[in-house]
């Protein structure tokens, strides 16, 4: 029985042995073709090599990509409205659609490579524009959840997490340099015809016109308040600093300060509610350089050559296949 063993090994092991050998063999013969096709088609292959370097050459020197980036606020909730509008615009770039942008007013439209939206990753900002500190709170305690969970990085850039955040950069790439009159100026006039959120936009105006107007009446309210207590104060010689403890001077004093604080964003708001998708900045042709920036020159002879070999090495396959066909058919 050990004897059987011992045999059976050793057929398996010779097996495997004229295997690798049989399978270095073909590849050491496909490689000596493959040195033996470069020599027979070395001029063409130059030839092709540096037609794709002076072809890679003129692409680079064509290549002005620029980006102007835009950054703003999506007002009223309409984040989820900024993302769609600008996945539209680009959808129409994909089908060269430029009738659409010359009627939106975008001058030279054929320039348009590319329009996205990015959010400013600000979680600080996010946890800290809030009206309440109840709010402030429940921010912070979801800042805590999703700084104990997995990738933190992951989760702050989710399509979800991003819509919460203060600050968008509209990224738009053209095929040179322009100016903003001509592509920026359109497309956040496209972005700001909305008749829905031009509603809201004149609600929330005439809200913080009320909210300012009840915000300096209390103020002057507490003024006077404070006022009495200074009076009452010199009419009766007490101590001002024994009367501050003893009293509500000091919570009216903290009441003042919130609501001075809140006057302030509310003036802010005013100025960034104008429009729906508020312009803070703008900057123009910034140049836009991709991982192939440059290297096409180097890039297209690859291509090109890698393309001659396939062809040669299907036309050579087909010949082969045609003669082993009617080798066949003669031995039948």
């Amino acid at each position: 029985m050990d004897n059987q063993t011992n045999t059976s090994n050793e057929v398996d092991l010779h097996y495997v042995g004229q295997k690798v050998k049989g399978f270095a063999t073909k590849a050491n013969d496909y490689f000596f073709d493959f040195i033996m096709f470069f020599k027979r088609h070395i001029i063409i292959i130059v030839i092709i090599a540096v037609a794709g370097f002076a072809y890679g050459f003129y692409k680079d020197s064509l290549d002005e990509a620029y980006e102007h980036k835009v950054l703003v606020i999506p007002n009223f909730k309409s984040v989820e409205y900024l993302y769609k509008q600008a996945e539209k615009l680009n959808n129409k770039i994909g089908e060269e659609d430029l009738d659409y942008f010359a009627k939106l007013g975008v001058k030279y439209p054929g320039k348009l490579a590319k329009i996205e939206v990015q959010p400013v990753v600000d979680i600080y900002d996010f946890v800290d524009d809030v009206e309440t500190y109840e709010m402030n709170d429940k921010k912070f305690d979801l800042f805590k959840l999703i700084s104990e969970s997995g990738d933190i990085n992951a989760i702050l850039k989710e399509h979800s997490t991003s819509k919460n955040y203060k600050y968008h950069t509209i990224i738009i790439r053209t095929g040179g340099k322009t100016t903003e009159e001509d592509v920026v100026a359109p497309i956040l006039k496209y972005l700001n015809s909305n008749e829905y959120f031009n509603k809201i936009q004149k609600a929330y105006q005439q809200n913080l016109d009320y909210k300012l107007s009840q915000n300096d009446t209390l103020i002057k309210q507490m003024d006077n308040l404070l006022i009495d207590f200074s009076t009452i104060m010199r009419s009766t010689n007490n101590n001002l600093t024994y009367y501050h403890n003893e009293t509500d001077l000091g919570d009216i004093i903290n009441i003042k300060e919130r609501t001075i604080g809140k006057r302030d964003k509310y003036l802010v708001d005013k100025e960034n509610f104008t429009s729906t998708i508020k312009e803070m900045a703008t900057l123009m042709n910034v140049r836009y350089k991709s991982k192939l920036t440059g290297l096409m020159m180097f890039v297209y002879p690859i291509v090109f050559v890698g393309l001659f070999c396939a062809i040669m090495f299907v036309i050579a396959y087909y010949k082969r296949q045609v003669r082993n066909r009617k080798a066949l058919t003669q031995n039948i």
